[in-house]
């Protein structure tokens, strides 16, 4: 595992030819009040700036993707889109297998059981704590104001 600066880490996916952003349920509960955002409108930031790659919507984070304007997101269950990593790639929605997946909006518990399902594939972990299981992690944050930052310098290296 390599926890990697935010900018760094940033870096690192738009250098990827097919990533693929997996949103999850945290994403339509963690609020950042002081900057009056979600964690949803971050993915929808980071989708743009990776020229509308598709985002997996897991959870019912599809709903607010396409209401905040993401039209490239489908709705699909996360255990399906490890297990894809497992065998060859058959996704209709994705045609190419992704190099890299992205997690955001998930525990960082739940991070690292999915880091550590998926198969020759490399993975990001975007949580508020690093995440031994993945290929890549932001660092440990000490509040959700410090994480927000993460997410901002993030999205503008994208």
């Amino acid at each position: 595992m390599s926890v990697m600066k935010p900018k760094d880490l940033g870096k690192f996916i738009k250098g990827k030819k097919n990533p693929l952003l997996i949103t999850g349920a945290l994403c339509d509960e963690i609020d950042f009040p002081d900057a009056k955002r979600k964690l949803l409108d971050y993915a929808v930031d980071m989708a743009k700036k990776l020229k509308d790659q598709p985002i997996a919507a897991c959870g019912n984070t599809v709903v607010g993707l396409k209401e905040k304007g993401s039209t490239h997101t489908k709705k699909m269950w996360v255990g399906e889109i490890v297990e894809y990593t497992r065998d060859p790639w058959i996704e209709p929605y994705i045609k190419e297998r992704p190099d890299v997946l992205v997690f955001l909006g998930y525990t960082p518990h739940s991070m690292g059981w999915l880091c550590s399902m998926t198969k020759d594939i490399e993975t990001v972990a975007l949580g508020y704590q690093a995440v031994d299981q993945a290929t890549h992690s932001l660092p440990d944050t000490v509040s959700f104001g410090e994480y927000r930052k993460n997410l901002e310098e993030l999205v503008k290296a994208l």
